[in-house]
Formats: structure tokens, sequence, C-alpha cells
């Protein structure tokens, strides 16, 4: 790819004036340390921006197996430092598991983001076929983007169809400072993450006969992603639960709404 730029500082001067960006490339191209130095950029230019964060997998805004938003509007090192303003619980670690129900999701963040701006957009790893291209043009079509930056060679062929829709594209290389994870050391780190996240949130005792549930299995709950939702299947908060017992589980809880959820969402385990 020669002539092409990397993802770094280098292209923040080509994105004056896009006011909706999003990011779409495989894992560990450098995506996250990207926008991070991109919103401070902005903010030290006086632009308080929004970032939204779509990768479920490996999420720095809200925890893991949530669609998330949050303003950058105060200094911080790294995004999950922000605290979000929306979340959107999935429950999965990756669209695939449920692609209907993670389309619900983005369809509802979307909603709550339509007046804000300057949206910076992350999005997951999944690049490789026919259901990812279409999943990605979908978000560029539901968020209103301006631009994407496609990172890496092989991403460069979808610039036409994007643009055709007429979102801008630049197409760049991964930044040469990003570090390649394998399997073993992204589910440490998602571990790390969700441990951390729900260290210091209560723990509440839950029992799952009293609700409507949605979830693929009763069997061995422990560590599992958990979510209560309301009457139009709107968040009304995510946990991870620490115990469960019976029908019993006991969840550490991040409590957006203050009220009885409709339904309980049992999602993916987060485990070492």
């Amino acid at each position: 790819m020669a002539g092409k730029p990397s993802l770094s500082e280098d292209l923040f001067p080509s994105l004056e004036g896009i006011d909706r960006l999003m990011l779409i490339g495989p894992t560990d191209v450098g995506k996250s340390t990207f926008i991070t130095r991109y919103l401070k950029h902005l903010r030290s230019k006086g632009v308080v921006s929004w970032v939204v964060d779509l990768d479920v997998g490996q999420s720095d805004v809200g925890p893991v197996g949530t669609l998330a938003a949050a303003r950058a509007d105060r200094d911080f090192s790294l995004l999950e430092e922000l605290e979000p303003s929306f979340v959107e619980f999935f429950g999965y670690l990756a669209p695939s598991f449920d692609l209907i129900t993670y389309m619900w999701c983005l369809r509802r963040l979307a909603l709550h983001l339509r007046e804000a701006s300057p949206l910076v957009i992350d999005t997951t790893g999944w690049v490789s076929g026919y259901e990812a291209f279409s999943l990605k043009l979908v978000k560029s079509l539901l968020f209103r983007v301006d631009a994407v930056v496609l990172v890496g060679e092989s991403l460069c062929r979808w610039s036409k169809a994007f643009e055709a829709v007429g979102v801008k594209t630049f197409c760049v290389d991964p930044s040469p400072h990003a570090i390649r994870k394998d399997k073993k050391r992204r589910r440490i780190n998602r571990y790390a993450a969700t441990e951390a996240f729900f260290r210091d949130k209560p723990a509440v005792r839950i029992r799952l006969g009293e609700y409507a549930l949605w979830t693929r299995s009763f069997k061995d709950l422990k560590f599992s992603l958990i979510g209560g939702l309301d009457d139009r299947l709107a968040t009304v908060y995510v946990g991870w639960i620490v115990e469960h017992e019976g029908d019993t589980v006991v969840a550490k809880l991040y409590v957006i709404r203050k009220m009885r959820p409709s339904i309980i969402r049992i999602g993916q385990k987060v485990t070492l």
C-alpha cells in the first residue's frame, strides 16, 4: 500500500469538516488508540465530541456485550474512563451470535444520537464476508456518517459502495504501533476489563422465576452477562453474574434507570 497514510495523527488534517466519522478495520490495527488521540485533538480545539462504541467484544465505553456512547467532555487518558451516556445491552461478544438483536440495539442507539455531533464511531473487527460488509454499510446509514476510514488494503474494495451512498472514504494502513494479540490474550483482556468495570458495582440477588426470561440456556449461568429490559426492550441495567444457584443469581449491576425490568436477558459468559 505504498503511498497510503497509516492510521495516525497524519490523517487528522484530512478529517477537517467531518461531522460523523466511522472507523472500520480488523482487530488490533490501532482503531481505539487513533480514536482516543483524535478526540483529544478535537478537544484541544474546543470541540466536544461523542464516541460511539459498537465493538461488543472489546468494548472501551461501557462493559463488553453492550453498545454505548459517551461525550468526551473532560480530560481522559483512556476511553474506558468516559462515563457512558447511553447503553444498549446486547449480551454477546460478536454480532454474529444474534444479528437480529444486534441490529435492534444499533437502531436504538442511533435514535438516541440522532441530534448529537460530532460523532466518532468504533466498530467490531468483523470485516470478513458478505454479512460483515452488509452490517458495516447499514451502520453507516443508521448513524448518517459523513466518512469512513477503511483500515487495511483488503477493505479498500469497499470504497465504491460507501461512496455510492454518499459516504466519503479514506483508505489507510494499520497503525505501525498496533500490537497483535492472540485469542488467549484478548480473552484475558476482556475478562480483566469486565472484572474492573463491575468491581465496585452493587451485588444484587435476582430470582429469575419472577421475570420473563430471554436466554439460550438456564444452566450454569455464573460469569454470564445479564441485562434488564423494559417493555420496549430498552436497557434498564446491565450486569455480570457472580453466583448462580437454582433459579437465583447474584449479579453485579450497573443501573441505568431505577425501575423493575419487564424482561431479563442472559447472554454469553465472560471467563478466563
